[in-house]
Order: structure tokens, then C-alpha cells, then sequence
């Protein structure tokens, strides 16, 4: 009986450790949350510009209408002194 209550306590802490072990691997950090991952980039008006950031990492690797068709939003902040405001890339106006 010891032996058949040993195992199942060895079957089952390993299936927690396995547990652990996807949660962990599939987590993905960073582009969550308001000022997580936070970095200035400097770029010329026009000029394209790669931004890296998780939340598009795992299961979206295409485009940004794909992303959008998913219900994930994407804002883009212009920082101006105090403030910060939305860049709204549809206009068509270049950055300022």
C-alpha cells in the first residue's frame, strides 16, 4: 500500500512540474501592460521601424489587420514634454 501511495505521489508531482513547465514556456512577457518593456525609439518621419514586442510573438506573426481581426490593439504614443498622444497613422499626415 505504501508503494502504490508512493508512486501516485511521484506521478503526480511530476505532472505538476510539467505543468509548470509549459505555463512558463508559453507565458509571454512584456507589451502587456503600461510602461512594461518601455524604450525610445528615434527614427526620421517616414522611415519604417521595427518594434519588437511580445504580445505579437507567439500566435500572430503576420500583419497588423490580422492582429486587429483578433481584438488585439496596438496604440502608438508620440511623447510630447509632459504628455504623451496617440499617433493616429491613418490620417496619412507625417510625424511631427
Amino acid at each position: 500500500m505504501k508503494l502504490a501511495g508512493f508512486m501516485l505521489l511521484l506521478v503526480n508531482s511530476a505532472a505538476s512540474i510539467n505543468l509548470k513547465y509549459i505555463s512558463k514556456r508559453n507565458s509571454v512577457d512584456g507589451c502587456i501592460d503600461w510602461s512594461v518593456d518601455l524604450k525610445t525609439y528615434r527614427v526620421l518621419a517616414g522611415e519604417p521601424l521595427r518594434v519588437k514586442c511580445a504580445l505579437f510573438y507567439s500566435y500572430i506573426r503576420t500583419n497588423y489587420s490580422v492582429a486587429q481581426n483578433a481584438k488585439l490593439r496596438l496604440i502608438w504614443y508620440r511623447n510630447k514634454g509632459d504628455s504623451e498622444e496617440p499617433i493616429i497613422f491613418s490620417t496619412g499626415s507625417p510625424a511631427e
